[in-house]
């Protein structure tokens, strides 16, 4: 895709410290604790020697090791294929799931933040109690219109979290969103607003909110982010969007 590159730990670590400054700054002018942000470090772009780069470059830092794919075949290989490494990875799909690729997922990931429609949840429960696990997950929430994003719309969001009350085997930490293609740190934030205001109204009790990409993780931080998913920001060796 046009993003790999030969970047090594220390590289990812440069980047990784700007990254954390920017953030910090912003929570600074929020008068919000940058420990309440977690990073999820997107490997998708990476092959499994560049992705071991990345768990490098975050373990120097001794940040959480948080990947997020968005393909689970690309995860299960990676997860199979670095398997040996310390400090463990927790991987996390950020990706659309098909049910046909479900149970993989199930097996290996530690969560889910991409669970988009009625159905996916119920399969998901089935599948947890049939591998015996309890499965964290988010419910990515459309809130752009565009036909190209996935999600529950928000008339469509009062439903799922009512049939997840008696879902036991999946446990709900809170929403996912994405802004319209082509927004930037300042006009993306409406739409993160707009995630923390439902989360606020319908569910005060869920601790995450995952929103904020490369372009517009700032604006994300500033509307109550818990959870940036962070990828060519930090495997590029400029950052056009610092």
């Amino acid at each position: 895709m046009g993003l790999e590159t030969e970047m090594n730990p220390q590289d990812i670590r440069n980047n990784l410290e700007r990254v954390l400054t920017r953030i910090a700054h912003a929570c600074e002018q929020t008068g919000r604790d940058p420990e309440e942000v977690q990073v999820v470090a997107v490997s998708k772009y990476l092959t499994t020697q560049g992705t071991r780069a990345l768990v490098q470059g975050l373990a120097s830092l001794s940040l959480p090791i948080l990947l997020g794919e968005n393909r689970v075949q690309a995860l299960l290989a990676k997860a199979g294929e670095l398997l040996e490494m310390e400090p463990k990875i927790h991987w996390e799909l950020i990706g659309s799931l098909q049910r046909n690729k479900a149970r993989g997922a199930v097996r290996v990931i530690h969560r889910i933040q991409s669970v988009d429609r009625l159905p996916l949840l119920e399969h998901l429960q089935r599948l947890c109690e049939e591998e015996d696990r309890r499965l964290p997950c988010l419910l990515q929430v459309q809130l752009t219109g565009e036909g190209t994003k996935h999600g529950f719309e928000e008339a469509e969001l009062p439903a799922a979290l009512e049939a997840m009350a008696s879902m036991e085997r999946l446990s709900l930490e809170g929403f996912m969103t994405m802004a319209p293609r082509g927004t930037d740190h300042e006009s993306a934030r409406p739409y993160f607003a707009k995630l923390r205001e439902l989360r606020d109204r319908l569910a005060p009790k869920l601790p995450v909110l995952s929103m904020g990409m490369s372009a517009d993780y700032l604006g994300a931080v500033k509307e109550g982010a818990t959870c940036l998913r962070l990828g060519s920001i930090l495997i590029q060796e400029e950052n056009p969007h610092g």
